[in-house]
C-alpha cells in the first residue's frame, strides 16, 4: 500500500506495544488487504499500547506509524476492531495427521 502521509510504498507499519518485561517496544506488523474496497488490515496483539485507554482513532494515530515517514499511514478513515484467537497446534516427533 502507499502511505497516506508520504506516498511511499510500504508493506508493514511500526506498532507500539508493551513487552513482557513491563517496558515498551516498537514492532513491525504486516499490512494485509487493499484490493477492490481499499481497506487494509493489521493483526496486532492485545499488548498494543493503543488498547490501554480507549479504542479511539487518536490512540491508533499515536501508536501506529509508517516505517519511512513515522506518521500515521492510513489517513482519516474509520477503524474497526475485531477480536480473534490464535489457535496453535503442537506437532509431535511422529506426524499424527498423516
Amino acid at each position: 500500500m502507499k502511505c497516506r502521509s508520504c506516498k511511499e510504498k510500504i508493506t508493514h507499519v511500526n506498532c507500539h506495544v508493551f513487552n513482557r518485561y513491563g517496558g515498551d517496544d516498537s514492532i513491525k506488523v504486516g499490512i494485509h488487504g487493499g484490493g477492490r474496497w481499499g481497506c487494509y488490515c493489521i493483526a496486532v496483539a492485545k499488548s498494543a499500547t493503543m488498547f490501554e485507554f480507549d479504542d479511539s482513532i487518536d490512540e491508533f494515530k499515536d501508536n501506529i506509524s509508517c516505517p519511512k515517514c513515522h506518521r500515521f499511514p492510513f489517513g482519516n478513515g474509520s477503524v474497526s476492531i475485531h477480536e480473534y484467537a490464535s489457535v496453535i497446534f503442537g506437532i509431535s516427533d511422529k506426524n499424527e495427521f498423516e
